[in-house]
């Protein structure tokens, strides 16, 4: 390994380091390279939190609504997660329009966001198809593997919802 060359296993045992200990920042520099580690800030063991009950992204801190407010309802959206670790983006590329906006329909296989990590960008497929009912991570926000970053509504659900809204309108 060359000075200033960034080792991946040296950064994910850094990561865990970070979230076993609880710690909030890590800044190591060692052999040109500086790694900065920003964690949750409480103790995780086995990648899970000693808070259970509740969604990940609540008492990590990287994305999602504030604790403080109140959840919707998610019972029958599908969720969208996060594939690595990383830097979520929503939009191709800094002023461009984000890929995905709140209502649009998403096929499987179509990408979603951008994820940056060590300097290369990767693109996020969704997993599922439907109606984009919920935008979890923000534009520019670190996320974990695994973290909620979109909320689709399968096309049948949101359909159904359409046609009761129009009963009611006529």
């Amino acid at each position: 390994m060359t000075e200033g060359e960034v080792d991946v296993g040296r950064l994910a045992d850094l990561i865990r380091l970070a979230e076993t200990r609880g710690l909030e920042e890590l800044v190591v520099e060692e052999g040109g390279c500086r790694y900065a580690i920003r964690g949750s800030g409480r103790v995780m063991s086995s990648g899970r939190s000693h808070e259970q009950g509740m969604p990940p992204t609540e008492h990590a801190g990287l994305a999602g609504p504030s604790a403080e407010s109140a959840a919707p309802d998610r019972s029958g959206w599908i969720m969208v997660a996060a594939p690595m670790v990383g830097v979520f983006y929503r939009s191709p590329a800094p002023g461009e329009p984000p890929i995905v906006s709140l209502g649009d329909p998403v096929e499987q296989g179509q990408v979603i966001g951008i994820i940056e990590a060590m300097k290369v960008f990767s693109e996020v497929p969704s997993e599922h198809e439907g109606r984009v009912v919920e935008l979890v991570a923000e534009d520019g926000q670190l996320v974990r593997a695994g973290d909620p970053l979109m909320y689709l509504a399968p096309e049948s659900v949101h359909h159904r919802a359409n046609e009761l809204e129009n009963m009611h309108d006529a």
